[in-house]
């Protein structure tokens, strides 16, 4: 332990004392709880907004992953094809990616991941409607989408 406490500071010469005091100051006045209860508010009223229209798109896709992280993932009906959709929705300007980007190994998944760390719920809940549009519009789906 003494040599990896010693290497560590040789790297990068530790954790510098004023950014801890800093922390500390705001943990203590209760500052990192209350940013963490604003962030975890806004952040489900950017997911309602995206999944809105998302929610009733059976047959052709249902969400999955809803309540962990900053994403969902829509899981496509087999018939779909995930990197085809990518790149019709990028034309539209919503830009997404098929979980087959995060897959190393096996069948490729049909579904596509949707990120919205850094949208509003105006953003998000028009590219959620661009999403169904773009589904409904698939040749061979049903019929046209119609937005609420």
């Amino acid at each position: 332990m003494p040599a990896l406490v010693r290497a560590r500071l040789l790297l990068d010469g530790g954790h510098p004392l004023p950014v801890q005091r800093a922390l500390t100051h705001l943990l203590m006045r209760g500052e990192v709880d209350r940013h963490v209860r604003r962030t975890r508010r806004w952040h489900a009223q950017v997911r309602a907004a995206l999944t809105r229209d998302l929610t009733d798109l059976a047959p052709l896709a249902h969400l999955g992953g809803i309540e962990a992280g900053l994403h969902v993932c829509l899981h496509l009906a087999p018939k779909l094809n995930a990197g085809e959709l990518t790149r019709r929705l990028a034309a539209r300007g919503v830009f997404i990616s098929p979980l087959a980007s995060y897959t190393f190994a096996g069948q490729e998944p049909q579904a596509l991941l949707l990120g919205y760390a850094g949208l509003t719920a105006a953003q998000a809940r028009a590219g959620g409607q661009e999403i169904a549009r773009t589904l409904h519009a698939t040749p061979g789906c049903s019929a046209p989408y119609e937005q609420a």
